[in-house]
């Protein structure tokens, strides 16, 4: 799936060119927790450039490989399509009034081919306050539902039959960039690092849990962190960040730490959910 072709080329180094071919497919990266990038892996046929009295390039001079070029297939945090054909954030467009009409906000947007399927998972929370779940009810998430169908029935952007969900963050709520750095200062937070700490008391370490104190200048965490005879605030820059969520604290209450309602339906990230299954 994901085959495109692609036509013309483009110059290289040392006077060669490079003739895409035979086209291109994005491949999602399985390896490590939260990653939401993928490949681009492309076969190109690469020409020596001809001589300098005009003969065409020898055959035995063409050369076929491959490249896998490693980049992110969305340019916001919370969104992600494993579907190259769907554009996550013209689809967001078509959603953040149904859901401003609703009252809510929108935490994630991802559609990922699962086990059952296609699955356009839409994370849904309370905007104000520092507690996301407050009110995002099974009944909410069934009305949210709803809408979100309807406006998805009247646009046609998604291709591929697939079953819409409908969820809370739960107590873990991923957290994304500054607005959430800052939302939720003084809340305890889990980081994990693409790279370890280079320096510091800290040296090292590529997980960190510790309260939020809110962003830095350049828009990344403040995290503080308790160690030994005291605690030091560690500055996270979103681009070191694999993965980032609150952290369950069962001594502060709401957010900090309100285990989900008994009898609720438990979704993926921990919350509440309405499932429906859309077909083309």
């Amino acid at each position: 799936g994901g085959l495109s072709l692609i036509r013309g080329r483009e110059k290289i180094e040392q006077g060669r060119e490079v003739a895409a071919t035979r086209g291109e497919a994005w491949i999602l990266e399985q390896g490590g927790e939260g990653g939401h990038g993928a490949c681009k892996v492309v076969l190109f046929e690469y020409v020596a450039a001809p001589t300098s009295g005009g003969s065409p390039a020898n055959p035995q001079q063409r050369v076929r490989f491959f490249i896998a070029i490693s980049r992110s297939t969305h340019t916001v945090p919370y969104l992600y399509s494993a579907d190259p054909n769907l554009q996550i954030e013209a689809l967001q467009a078509v959603l953040s009034p149904v859901l401003n009409e609703q009252g809510v906000g929108l935490v994630e947007l991802q559609f990922r081919r699962e086990r059952p399927g296609w699955v356009l998972r839409v994370t849904i929370e309370n905007p104000e306050g520092q507690d996301p779940g407050a009110g995002i009810t099974l009944d909410r998430c069934a009305d949210v539902s709803r809408a979100i169908s309807a406006a998805l029935d009247a646009t046609d952007q998604i291709q591929p039959a697939y079953t819409l969900e409908v969820t809370s963050p739960g107590v873990e709520r991923p957290l994304h960039d500054a607005a959430d750095f800052r939302r939720f200062e003084g809340l305890v937070a889990k980081f994990v690092l693409r790279t370890p700490v280079s320096e510091g008391p800290l040296k090292g370490q590529s997980a960190l849990v510790g309260r939020l104190r809110g962003a830095d200048e350049g828009g990344g965490a403040l995290l503080e962190v308790a160690i030994r005879g005291g605690v030091h605030r560690q500055a996270l820059p979103t681009g070191d960040l694999k993965l980032a969520h609150l952290v369950y604290d069962p001594a502060a209450g709401a957010t900090r730490g309100r285990a989900p309602a008994k009898g609720s339906k438990p979704a993926p990230s921990g919350g509440r959910s309405a499932r429906k299954k859309n077909s083309e």
